[in-house]
């Protein structure tokens, strides 16, 4: 509690450095990836060098300076209880030492910080992020706890070199006020280069030691390498992912193996995650490096749906309803973008979608395209442009402040299939009696082949709007609360019922933290209303029931929906996500469209396979038989290939 209460008050108030995305919501190691990537592909194409410093804290847990802490919620302007609980927290803290059964004597922690703890991430970040305020532009800096990253890019090597030197002295002298030290040894400098004359990087030097140079360094899970080409990531990947096939080889057997379904998640926990981690950042790298991560990613496949290596690729992914490699990699890097698409709050979004050289990347072909342009030439490719959405961030209004939505669910202690509607009605019914006084509002969203949307009735009045085709059903109704609650606010109705068919949504406004943005909408909505004395309460209704309100809004929501022209709606940032899923699954269909395998008799659906609980030898031989490559089949041509190498062998 004390540390969500503690979050919420920097984030909101714009404490945090703009750099930092370490434990940060909506924030991630790919962020700063991403912008590195993006930065020093830029360079390239501009032909200047990129001079990069990645630092690293010795003990940094260990070495924290409490009172920089303290000292830091004073100058933020924390006052009262907080301070005094963080104080208690950090302060009379004392460890022992085991040793087999014997304790050595309690020793006091003068510094550092508990770890173990969930307000150890939060004041450590505290501490170290006035680390990222000495450094200003044009130097850039990423920041990841105490993942510490700064670079800079020039033609003039010399330039680049004493601006650089000039950041790394006062983010020393900043680390050595805050009792902080950085490894001589481990903190290292990487010239990012594509020029092929000779040149030499200029000397940086850490308190007194020169900076060593290196050909790449591991920031972040990814290995950065002076060219950008990825190759060393790729292999260190492609060898790490390919241990993890042992294991399905073990359980995967032919006689007695596991069953599909649970091979297949096994192969997606331990091996695609490794494969697809930084996906969008290094799918820059040329298609034959790229082809070394598919090799192992289509060997593991093989390995849990049995088929044999001669296989056809194309119905083997449609048979394990596993994307091809390449499009999962732009699926991931589409769902990314729609995802900093919903945050305008973060400094990658301008580096994303304001770039300056979209032109020159267009006129030169042969450059490698960093993830702001590969995002948009898919989008391009596909003729689709991002829509509004409703951006994420935090409400308003501490959660902890804000009224819990009143929501009746009487009805849902009944069975839908063994309840006549007649019950529901009468139930109903003895539910608004309760509330006379209130005035009964209907709400409902609806979702076709043919759009989506939205609608609102009470008291003879209708008013409905339609969606985005991409919306969820979801979305839709809770922009009907949405709007039904702006009604009541217009209409300056006292009491007011808000009746809904949708559960989820109802279910949803129980969540007073909840980081929905359409939730969040709605929650602010209804602390105004009690601010100004209009009650509301939310009601669940089964829908198509025979509730006159209920089908009315009903019917308006699915002429919305019919409805051709879209107004201006935004929609949650998830549901422009699975837009993007969706895009890619119908390329896949395309291409799925144009093959000539024998499974596209049987599967001319990419998405339509269905989970099999069959035992394993079962699996694997209706597998086969589905594909066109079995046993039999490959047994005769091995005949037939053996003969002819034996035949050979005796005529000579």
């Amino acid at each position: 509690m004390v540390n969500y209460r503690l979050v919420y008050v920097l984030e909101t108030r714009g404490l945090y450095s703009q750099h930092q995305a370490g434990f940060r919501r909506y924030r991630s190691t790919l962020d700063q990836m991403s912008h590195l990537e993006v930065y020093v592909q830029n360079a390239f194409m501009r032909r200047e060098h990129v001079l990069a410093v990645f630092f690293d804290l010795e003990k940094a847990y260990d070495t924290t300076w409490r009172h920089a802490i303290l000292r830091k919620c004073h100058d933020w302007g924390l006052r009262g209880n907080m301070p005094r609980f963080l104080r208690g927290f950090l302060e009379s803290r004392r460890f022992r030492v085991r040793l087999g059964s014997v304790l050595s004597d309690p020793h006091v922690l003068e510094n550092g910080i508990p770890q173990g703890s969930v307000l150890s991430v939060t004041l450590f970040t505290m501490a170290i992020n006035s680390l990222a305020d000495v450094v200003a532009d044009p130097l850039q800096i990423s920041l990841y706890v105490d993942d510490l990253a700064i670079y800079l890019s020039g033609r003039d090597l010399c330039e680049v070199g004493e601006s650089l030197q000039q950041a790394v002295d006062r983010v020393a002298a900043e680390a050595s006020r805050n009792g902080f030290k950085f490894s001589k040894l481990k903190t290292v400098c990487l010239h990012f280069c594509r020029l092929r004359h000779d040149h030499a990087p200029p000397t940086l030097i850490l308190d007194g030691t020169p900076i060593h140079y290196k050909d790449s360094v591991r920031f972040l899970g990814l290995i950065f390498d002076s060219k950008l080409s990825w190759q060393e990531h790729i292999e260190y990947t492609s060898t790490k992912a390919r241990r993890t096939l042992d294991i399905l080889k073990f359980l995967g057997s032919y006689k007695w193996g596991t069953e599909r379904e649970i091979l297949k998640r096994i192969f997606i926990c331990l091996t695609r995650s490794k494969l697809e981690y930084g996906a969008p950042v290094y799918s820059s790298a040329r298609k034959s490096r790229l082809a070394l991560l598919d090799r192992v990613y289509n060997e593991g496949i093989r390995l849990f749906t049995g088929a044999f290596r001669t296989s056809p690729l194309q119905s083997l992914y449609v048979e394990s309803g596993m994307l091809p490699p390449q499009l999962r990699r732009e699926q991931i890097t589409l769902t990314y973008t729609a995802g900093i698409w919903g945050k305008r709050f973060l400094t990658l979004f301008p580096t994303i979608f304001e770039s300056l050289h979209d032109e020159e990347f267009r006129y030169q072909r042969s450059r490698t395209r960093p993830l702001s342009i590969r995002a948009k030439e898919i989008l391009a490719a596909e003729g689709i442009e991002l829509g509004e959405v409703m951006g994420w961030g935090f409400a308003p209004h501490p959660p902890w402040l804000l009224p819990s939505a009143r929501v009746r669910m009487d009805l849902a202690i009944f069975k839908k299939d063994d309840t006549p509607p007649v019950v529901y009605r009468q139930r109903l019914l003895e539910l608004m009696s309760v509330y006379y006084d209130s005035r009964p509002v209907f709400t409902d969203g609806s979702k076709t082949d043919n759009g989506v949307g939205s609608a609102v009735y009470t008291d003879g009045v209708t008013l409905s709007w339609t969606l985005p085709y991409y919306a969820s059903v979801y979305t839709a109704e809770a922009y009907a609360l949405c709007q039904a609650l702006k009604l009541i606010k217009d209409k300056d109705y006292n009491k007011s019922l808000v009746l809904t068919d949708s559960l989820s949504a109802i279910m949803a406004l129980r969540d007073q933290f909840s980081t929905d943005p359409m939730v969040v909408t709605i929650l602010k909505l209804l602390f105004d209303l009690r601010a100004r004395g209009q009650g509301v309460t939310f009601v669940w209704v089964p829908g198509h029931i025979g509730v006159s309100g209920n089908e009315r809004a009903d019917q308006a929501a699915k002429q919305a929906a019919s409805t051709t022209s879209e107004d201006v709606i935004p929609v949650r940032p998830t549901d422009l996500q699975a837009y993007m899923k969706l895009i890619i699954n119908r390329k896949w269909q395309v291409q799925w469209d144009n093959t000539n395998e024998k499974l596209k008799d049987i599967r001319p659906r990419v998405l339509n396979a269905k989970v099999e609980n069959y035992p394993r030898h079962e699996s694997v031989i209706l597998t086969r038989l589905r594909i066109g490559h079995t046993r039999l089949t490959h047994g005769q041509q091995r005949s037939a290939a053996t003969f002819k190498l034996e035949t050979g062998k005796k005529e000579m």
